[in-house]
């Protein structure tokens, strides 16, 4: 379930789709003149269609945008440890300023 198709197999598919199509109005056309015209059309669109959702859902990853969900989680990630660092300094200088204003045993 987990394994993609082989390329080859979708391309074979690709290429019976296309060959059973310009077939079909000619093996059609005795039976249903010009409705071959209309009904081919539909008939194309709809399997073409239906192939490349298929194909779609087989390998969905390159149209997701994962290199810019990458570059943002990356960059507030950076943010993050930044402002972690700030605060870290700020805590480290308060409690340096209220070391140096208070003795040891809590009188000032």
């Amino acid at each position: 379930m987990g394994i993609p198709i082989p390329l080859s197999y979708t391309r074979l598919t690709s290429r019976f789709l296309v060959l059973w199509h310009l077939t079909l109005p000619i093996i059609l056309w005795d039976d249903c003149h010009w409705v071959v015209v209309p009904a081919t059309f539909i008939s194309a669109a709809s399997l073409f269609c239906i192939e490349e959702v298929g194909v779609l859902i087989e390998d969905p990853f390159p149209m997701l945008a994962l290199d810019d969900l990458c570059q943002k989680a990356q960059k507030d990630i950076e943010e993050a440890i930044a402002t972690e660092n700030v605060i870290h300094a700020h805590l480290v200088a308060k409690r340096n300023y209220h070391s140096k204003e208070h003795s040891p045993n809590g009188w000032p």
